[in-house]
């Protein structure tokens, strides 16, 4: 039976593969570590860190009121890097810093006061503290095509700090709440928070744009930077088409309709073939999903992505220096590295969520293009796992959601496929991807697939095959943090 490849051609994996940039990702991916001299805001408690500030503070507000700014964001940012989700001295913080450095040459005091972070929160965005101190979460990089997007939102978080926009907003908040509270106009007090807010975007916009241009980097790419940012509130599909057996990269899968499962769920929006291959009609194959038209930029806390590409093309056109420039000044070849860091990245997050199909869903994808990373496989593996368990325990469907928010696109055409199946079909799906991962040769040896592997056996009630799993983990890895738990195991499983 003949089936619809994922998007990319396999002519397009190929490639990758045999390109060295992405070499390092063939076999293995070891997650990101933070490393080297701790950031003293992580040490030092909030409490002492705030009394500093105190001394040396010059802020025009009222003793009780710089006490209550400075400790709110000094618990936070440390609580923030306490959870782990925000690394420091690794590979990626190091590239995002040097685009910070380029970018800020002439700014010496302004450079050096700022820190750029990466961040494993999911949630697409980069925030900057009062500080100087900015977060640039992982999942961003999934949106954009070049370093000089990614320095244009740099250059935005810096204009947030040099303009000191987070004492802006905390001072007009505590004026607003003040008066609000004496007229009994809370909602009022929201509104102007929102509309004080928006006023900060665009002047970041605005001053992110004059450092970003004097850099030389390509004006083109500050305004493909913001449209970037409408692809992930317009949820734009990437993917429009998905086929099942591809995905999971398995022999004897059996494959079946969905139809039960899409009715209600708008299925007119879905065109499915007998092969289980979904895509788009094809009206909407290359349309991106359209915006709520009910959306309004008065009740958010920034101005409609469309108003701020429009400021910032009248600034450049105002321009007589700005001709051209760079989409790369550090490096290409860095950027795209750094990108697929991410992926990888995102992937563990999720996991670490409790996201499993999520996980699953996303290795199963990257696998596409990395089919022998044992990485991958294994949070496969790890995922499928604690889906059938979830299923065993009668909580299937939490970790399994009606694909309302996703219909239409891959991840909820999977989530679809996922429901449609019976205990007994999980079941059977989890031994098969088990026996397949032991099966390659590449896979058959590694600590984690036969860690995970065993788990699957166990869970459902293959004991020989658990205990062969937890054996042969012994025996190549004798120093295992997992050998006492296979030991047991062993000894326990009949």
């Amino acid at each position: 039976m003949k089936h619809t490849k994922i998007t990319i051609s396999l002519c397009w994996i190929g490639v990758i593969l045999l390109n060295p940039m992405w070499a390092q990702f063939d076999k293995d991916y070891s997650p990101l570590q933070s490393s080297g001299e701790i950031p003293k805001y992580v040490i030092q408690r909030a409490s002492v860190r705030t009394s500093e500030d105190l001394k040396n503070s010059k802020l025009d507000m009222t003793k009780e009121q710089q006490k209550e700014f400075f400790a709110l964001s000094n618990y936070v940012q440390r609580q923030s890097f306490l959870t782990g989700n925000i690394l420091f001295n690794d590979e990626v913080s190091s590239y995002l810093n040097a685009i910070k450095d380029i970018l800020l040459r002439d700014m010496p005091e302004v450079r050096d006061s700022i820190r750029v972070f990466a961040s494993r929160y999911v949630t697409p965005n980069a925030s900057c503290w009062r500080d100087g101190t900015v977060f640039f979460n992982l999942s961003l990089l999934e949106y954009l095509d070049s370093e000089a997007q990614l320095a244009f939102i740099i250059s935005h978080e810096a204009s947030h700090y040099i303009r000191q926009h987070s004492y802006q907003k905390f001072k007009r908040k505590t004026k607003v709440r003040e008066l609000a509270l004496q007229k009994g106009t809370e909602v009022d007090d929201l509104f102007e928070q929102l509309r004080f807010s928006r006023e900060k975007e665009i002047e970041a916009d605005s001053l992110g744009l004059l450092i970003y241009l004097n850099s030389k980097y390509d004006p083109d790419e500050a305004v493909k930077a913001l449209e970037a940012l409408y692809q992930i509130d317009s949820r734009a599909t990437k993917l429009p088409t998905l086929d099942i057996l591809e995905l999971f990269h398995v022999k004897g899968l059996e494959v079946d309709s969905i139809h039960d499962c899409l009715t209600g769920l708008e299925a007119g929006q879905i065109a499915m073939s007998s092969n289980l291959t979904i895509s788009f009609k094809e009206s909407e194959r290359d349309a991106p999903r359209e915006q709520p038209q009910a959306q309004d930029s008065s009740l958010g806390t920034h101005p409609s992505i469309e108003e701020r590409v429009g400021r910032i093309r009248r600034q450049i056109d105002e321009g007589t220096l700005y001709a051209s420039g760079q989409k790369f000044l550090v490096g290409e070849r860095r950027f795209f590295e750094i990108q697929e860091v991410a992926k990888f990245e995102c992937i563990q997050k999720h996991y670490e969520q409790g996201k499993y199909t999520v996980s699953l869903f996303e290795a199963l994808s990257l696998a596409l293009t990395y089919p022998e990373n044992a990485y991958l496989q294994s949070m496969v593996l790890k995922s499928m796992y604690w889906i059938q368990f979830m299923d065993k325990t009668g909580s299937f469907y939490q970790v399994v959601p009606l694909p309302y928010y996703y219909l239409g696109e891959p991840y909820g055409i999977f989530l679809c496929y996922l429901r449609s199946k019976s205990e007994e079909d999980i079941r059977g799906l989890s031994l098969l991807l088990a026996r397949d991962r032991l099966g390659k040769p590449w896979f058959k040896e590694k600590e984690d697939i036969l860690l995970w592997a065993g788990r699957i056996f166990e869970i459902n009630e293959e004991n020989q095959d658990a205990q062969a799993c937890y054996r042969n983990l012994l025996s190549l890895y004798p120093d295992s943090k997992h050998k006492h738990f296979a030991a047991h195991k062993i000894s326990t499983l009949k």
